[in-house]
């Protein structure tokens, strides 16, 4: 049985399981595994990098300008041949509808 995301493993014909103090502390947990792993290494210090782009384009003034610092990530990430995470696209997104918006003086 899983708990939040930790094993809860039991005896077999004994109906017991292990404290769920136990299992957290468990070398084999699901967190433990995807945080040693490269990829999930890369992924966070991806995210962290994102994060801190994304406190550079919030810092300009004129929404255009961070639209297309985004745009130009994005397409890094596609000539890379990598898949374009999520929080960028939404930033891509969110900064379209400000010059959108600025544009019409609002």
């Amino acid at each position: 049985m899983r708990v939040f995301g930790l094993q809860h493993r039991t005896e077999a014909g004994a109906g017991s399981a292990t404290h769920p103090i136990a299992a957290a502390t468990d070398k084999n947990t699901d967190f433990e595994d995807v945080m040693n792993s490269e990829e999930g290494q890369q992924s966070m210090q991806m995210q962290a990098e994102i994060a801190e782009f994304n406190g550079q384009v919030a810092d300009i003034e004129d929404p255009r300008t961070g639209f297309a610092m985004v745009r130009e990530r994005i397409e890094a990430y596609r000539l890379a041949g990598m898949d374009v995470p999520e929080s960028l696209s939404r930033m891509e997104r969110q900064l379209r509808t400000e010059c959108m918006l600025a544009s019409q003086g609002r």
